[in-house]
């Protein structure tokens, strides 16, 4: 649900990047951005889901999500 909450140009880009596993670079020749772009564009993304999150009552969860993910 907190990604489908994102602006539509964040969405894709997270969807891009997260889901489909596609690289910095190629998202931005496949939506003919600079990288730039979607690395800010990411960090946003990232950002707002955290917080969104967050405010649902996940917060202590996504500590423990991310050292998962790490590992």
């Amino acid at each position: 649900q907190a990604v489908e909450r994102l602006p539509h140009q964040r969405r894709t880009i997270y969807v891009l990047s997260r889901e489909e596993g596609l690289s910095p670079h190629e998202i931005a020749v496949k939506m003919n951005i600079s990288i730039n772009t979607v690395y800010n564009t990411l960090t946003v993304a990232l950002k707002a889901i955290r917080e969104d999150l967050s405010k649902s009552g996940y917060g202590i969860h996504l500590g423990v999500i991310i050292i998962l993910e790490i590992i």
